[in-house]
């Protein structure tokens, strides 16, 4: 009786473990009575993705952001190689939440405001300091090319305003931009595209709304993608005059290429990278 005791003791201590910690797999003993193999294992933390507690998980192309970010991790963490049956891909972060909120996968590495809007899926941690040395800053710029250039930059003023950050805040960003608002103004009509990172969609549609009460003969046109996909767009020849990344990768890229306006470019919201399951 004491060593089954001590056994259940261990067991409680296991499942207390602080994120990061590789968790021992618990047996279900109504199962086993069953079936001698049946195992539940918990998702702890980051390490657990090398244990077979994890048979599939859901991350990013290696051309997104998000997808960089987990590489690095996992890189760091010394498993990425062995983990590489274990993959599932999505072309962007809205992908890799869809698979885990399916329970296609047993989990899923994706942004911490992400997450946050997300119904079905649980945050189980964010990334150990140790393995994502990567700032995830989300920088934002206007276009050199773009073809209504002060209401952009009457935009991208808009973006450092209080209400602006407001609508940031509420997903889980920081602001990552330490210059005020210029208080800019325009009295142009038409239309100002913007290309950002699909993690940005909540947010940005709210802000834009908050645009359009004071700037309501300016129409908003939004493409939400992966931040690869847009870089490789604009490269293209798309034709945009506002460029959210969710790294600094893909815009450092563009402005080497002479793509972007140096003057309005800045490192506008900052984000993590979290680690999460489906919500049971």
């Amino acid at each position: 009786m004491k060593k089954f005791l001590t056994m259940i003791i261990i067991a409680a201590f296991l499942l207390t473990t602080a994120c990061g910690k590789a968790a021992s797999p618990l047996v279900d003993t109504a199962k086993e009575q069953s079936d001698q193999t049946a195992v539940l294992a918990e998702v702890t933390g980051f390490e657990d993705v090398n244990t077979d507690g994890v048979k599939l998980i859901a991350l990013g192309n290696s051309d997104v952001p998000v997808g960089q970010y987990s590489e690095e991790i996992f890189t760091n963490l010394g498993f990425w190689d062995a983990m590489q049956s274990k993959i599932s891909f999505g072309t962007n972060v809205k992908e890799v939440i869809s698979q885990v909120q399916q329970g296609a996968v047993d989990c899923g590495v994706v942004y911490a405001t992400d997450a946050a809007t997300a119904d079905g899926v649980k945050v189980v941690c964010s990334a150990p300091y140790e393995t994502l040395k990567t700032p995830v800053i989300y920088p934002a710029a206007a276009l050199s090319q773009a073809e209504n250039k002060a209401v952009a930059e009457v935009f991208l003023d808009f973006l450092l305003t209080d209400e602006a950050k407001s609508e940031f805040e509420k997903v889980g960003f920081k602001i990552a931009a330490t210059d005020t608002p210029k208080g800019l103004t325009a009295d142009d009509r038409g239309t100002l595209t913007i290309f950002a990172a699909a993690s940005l969609t909540e947010s940005l549609t709210e802000i834009g709304k908050l645009f359009n009460v004071k700037y309501p003969n300016i129409e908003l046109v939004y493409n939400f993608d992966s931040s690869g996909t847009l870089l490789t767009q604009i490269e293209s020849g798309a034709n945009v005059d506002i460029f959210i990344s969710a790294a600094q990768k893909q815009m450092k890229a563009l402005n080497e290429g002479g793509y972007i306006n140096g003057d309005t470019l800045m490192n506008l919201l900052e984000n993590e990278v979290v680690l999460i399951v489906p919500e049971k």
